[in-house]
């Protein structure tokens, strides 16, 4: 039976974390180990972390003593490197939120598609509910299976990932800093150094939206390069981006890695980059009118 370290990092969760431990806990299939790191809250989310990991020897409450608030993404990493260099016994990791609802079948979901003896990331669809966990929208992620999407949005949740030690360690160890949230990296990184990424158009998770989310989702399916884009500053987020992969992960990247943010860095001042996304196939796949937004901004240099 495989062992799964969930890796959950909480800022006043009071109101939900207690449904989402307990969903946790009884997860079928796998042997697991709950590692609970608090960001520095002020309300009595220590108090329940303190008790569940009294009376659950596989809950950890990793930073009882020293509760400093790091903010989502370094919360997020500080603990994974920790668990990651402490416990080699655990080969598989996965991402929680504070606030959600995991269905039993979650994790062994995951382990079941598992790829041995390379970086390998697992993701899913959600199932999008209110605050008494009714339903609002079920998640209907449109994939591709390319290396464009990382141009386009990340479309993989944290709380649905499952990954394992390979691709943790190889996220973990980049040189420089990227500014993406956590799972936004995890996924471009695993996109970009070959890894195995499956995705999974099932839901095994209710994904609570309320009052007090650290992190949300639009109810209204987001649509990535709207009309009104076009008119928007050059802030060229994915260039930059492109840029900071590229050199925070340059002796890892797949050869298509490589080709396609070399085309992203140099778009702006190279005509031959710009021909060359604008004709590429994996953009046209996406349909009329995304394209043409595709296109309306490569040729005004504002990705």
């Amino acid at each position: 039976m495989e062992k799964v370290a969930v890796i959950m990092s909480v800022y006043n969760g009071e109101l939900y974390i207690r449904e989402q431990i307990d969903s946790i806990l009884n997860q079928k299939g796998i042997q697991l180990v709950l590692f609970i790191r608090d960001d520095g809250s002020d309300d009595s989310t220590v108090k329940i972390i303190e008790k569940y990991s009294q009376e659950y020897e596989n809950v950890v409450f990793w930073n009882k003593e020293d509760r400093k608030n790091l903010g989502v993404k370094k919360s997020f990493f500080s603990l994974l490197k920790e668990v990651c260099e402490r416990y080699k016994d655990i080969n598989y990791y996965a991402f929680s939120d504070q606030d959600d609802y995991w269905k039993e079948n979650k994790l062994i979901a995951a382990i079941k598609q598992r790829v041995q003896g390379k970086k390998w990331l697992y993701y899913s669809n959600k199932t999008i509910v209110d605050e008494s966990l009714n339903i609002l929208q079920e998640e209907n992620l449109k994939y591709y299976g390319d290396y464009f999407e990382i141009f386009w949005g990340a479309l993989a949740s944290g709380c649905t990932m499952v990954f394992n030690r390979e691709l943790a360690e190889c996220v973990l160890n980049a040189r420089k800093e990227i500014q993406l949230l956590h799972d936004s990296q995890f996924y471009r990184v695993a996109k970009s150094v070959g890894a195995s990424v499956i995705f999974d158009k099932n839901s095994y998770i209710l994904y609570r939206q309320h009052g007090k989310n650290v992190c949300g989702i639009d109810v209204i399916k987001p649509t990535h390069y709207r009309w009104s884009s076009l008119l928007n500053p050059p802030q060229r987020f994915i260039s930059n981006l492109a840029t900071d992969l590229y050199q925070a992960y340059y002796p890892d990247l797949s050869k298509e890695a490589k080709y396609y943010l070399e085309l992203m860095m140099n778009y702006v001042d190279t005509p031959y980059a710009r021909f060359k996304l604008i004709f590429d196939k994996q953009a046209m796949r996406r349909g009329f009118f995304l394209y043409i937004i595709w296109v309306g901004k490569l040729l005004l240099k504002r990705i």
